[in-house]
């Protein structure tokens, strides 16, 4: 990969101000001096110029991630790899997306924390639980390859994640459902949640919809149902 340029920076970057820009550039091609790769420029680029990061920013990095997986699918059905060798890219590219999907979510919130780490493995490990399926439906010719790019690129939208480091750590625990999680779209949920405490530490959340968007039925059902409420106590235990 050549050096990126204030006028050629990475995709993600494009649109960022020019002082963002020349940290992400920075950075980057700092990673690639060191031979590394260019999803670790890339993780480098997002962790030096991190700010919080925009709807439009995440519709960037998951659309790429989609195209990647999508291009797994294409190599796959083109006899360019066998069963086992897809099933480890693609897990490998579902872990370096959500590792970005956290970074960019969290812009400068806070650092990541080991419970961060926690949380991203265990969704994943639901994501790999899946997989297996994937890679079984499409081996033993259950599912037609228009079908698995269609499946292969909901895999790169991880709702859940960029919601769960937009809101303080402990507001999945107290929900137990996140923007995402249960949505009939899939990864094409466009929820958010908005956060707000009251002055003796109860916490309100809102489920917020998206207001162009066209929503399922579940997630009208969780917007319609909240706020909902957590008491300091549920608070405090959670923390």
């Amino acid at each position: 990969m050549s050096p990126w340029t204030m006028t050629n920076p990475p995709s993600v970057a494009k649109n960022w101000s020019e002082d963002r820009k020349r940290k992400c550039v920075s950075a980057a091609n700092a990673v690639l001096r060191e031979s590394g790769s260019d999803r670790e420029a890339i993780f480098a680029c997002i962790h030096n110029a991190r700010v919080k990061q925009t709807e439009e920013e995440y519709e960037t990095l998951s659309e790429a991630a989609a195209q990647t997986l999508q291009g797994l699918v294409e190599a796959y059905y083109d006899g360019e790899i066998d069963e086992d060798e897809f099933e480890e890219k693609f897990q490998d590219e579902l872990r370096s997306h959500y590792t970005l999907i956290m970074l960019a979510s969290l812009g400068k919130s806070r650092e990541v924390t080991p419970e961060d780490i926690v949380w991203i493995n265990e969704r994943l490990n639901q994501q790999f639980d899946y997989l297996k399926s994937f890679v079984e439906d499409i081996s033993t010719g259950r599912m037609t390859q228009q079908r698995a790019l269609w499946r292969a690129g909901l895999y790169g939208y991880p709702r859940a994640a960029w919601v769960n480091f937009s809101v303080p750590p402990n507001v999945a625990d107290l929900m137990g459902v996140l923007p995402g999680d249960d949505c009939l779209g899939g990864g094409q949920c466009k929820c958010v949640l908005n956060i707000e405490q009251d002055d003796e530490g109860g916490m309100y959340v809102y489920w917020i919809l998206d207001p162009i968007a066209d929503h399922c039925a579940v997630c009208v059902a969780h917007a319609l149902e909240s706020p909902y409420y957590f008491t300091p106590e549920e608070v405090a235990d959670s923390v």
